[in-house]
């Protein structure tokens, strides 16, 4: 098997057969033998259904159904797991990785000898404002603190036979498909492709599961924002120095104003600086906690 094409599907059967039909379509003008993997990540509408129908009648579509929704980062590895290519392509299901790029991306992999060939986004497409702002905020704030630089990455990956082994051994529960690609190193090149306007529904990412994403991405990667803690408590220590030494002064030169004034604004800034303070540190208890308890990342109910 020269290509393995995992594509992560979450209630997508309004757009899934047109989407498949366009990836086979491209796999076929590279002229090796193939498989497009459709792992359903627990969708509530029919996209079982129509994946079932499809490893019917199309022998390289292959279908793997999750027992419930694990969310898209498990999707994926579910369907690394299943590949058997030398060569394993990511692409979501929605057309915005555009399957035509396909061919192209796959010469510049093997002309350059990449072990991972990271899709970068050329323009965004028909995105929000407000999601590409908070995007490029996430983005920036991640490439500062573990530096790892994803600006415009995206999951449109080729990865190479020995990345996807090596991903297979990290043993983590709370996984960031960039970044694990990223932090295993290897030789990575670019692709830069224009985002493409969903082929049909809408996003499947709220708000809260997008924080979320993020949230777990950091903390995933990085231990550096439970230094802001200690560097917060330095800040406050030598704050309270300073008001400690001007309450004195004025006591002792008689200048004491009586009134709650200072005391209250103290207690609100350090109330709210140890509540900040906990809420960061009860972030790594909670990802400490979800790794002792080495449940598997995802539980397949059936494939085809």
């Amino acid at each position: 098997m020269f290509l393995s094409i995992v594509v992560p599907v979450f209630n997508e059967a309004s757009c899934l057969s047109s989407s498949v039909g366009a990836i086979v379509s491209a796999a076929v003008e590279i002229g090796e033998p193939y498989e497009v993997l459709l792992v359903d990540d627990g969708s509530s509408d029919d996209s079982w259904s129509r994946i079932r129908d499809m490893a019917a009648t199309e022998s390289a579509v292959k279908g793997v159904r999750l027992s419930r929704n694990y969310g898209k980062e498990a999707a994926i590895f579910a369907g690394l797991s299943r590949a058997l290519g030398q060569h394993v392509l990511v692409m979501d299901a929605d057309m915005q990785h555009p399957p035509h790029e396909i061919p192209s991306m796959v010469r510049v992999y093997l002309e350059q000898e990449l072990d991972v060939l990271d899709g970068v986004k050329r323009t965004r497409g028909d995105e929000r404002f407000l999601y590409r702002l908070s995007a490029d905020a996430f983005n920036r704030i991640f490439s500062r603190l573990t530096g790892m630089h994803l600006r415009n990455a995206s999951d449109f990956k080729i990865l190479s036979r020995q990345v996807v082994d090596s991903l297979a051994t990290l043993e983590e529960k709370g996984v960031f498909f960039r970044g694990l690609t990223s932090w295993v190193g290897f030789k990575h090149g670019t692709y830069e492709y224009d985002v493409a306007k969903r082929s049909g529904g809408r996003g499947g990412w709220s708000v809260v599961q997008l924080v979320s994403l993020g949230v777990n991405a950091v903390t995933s990667y990085t231990a550096s924002v439970l230094h802001v803690v200690s560097l917060l408590g330095f800040v406050f220590f030598l704050f309270a120095v300073f008001l400690g030494i001007q309450t004195l002064a004025n006591k002792i030169a008689g200048e004491a104003v009586d009134g709650f004034t200072t005391v209250i604004l103290l207690l609100l800034i350090l109330g709210a600086a140890i509540m900040v303070s906990l809420g960061i540190v009860g972030q790594y208890i909670a990802r400490i906690y979800e790794e002792v308890k080495n449940r598997p990342r995802f539980i397949i109910r059936e494939e085809i």
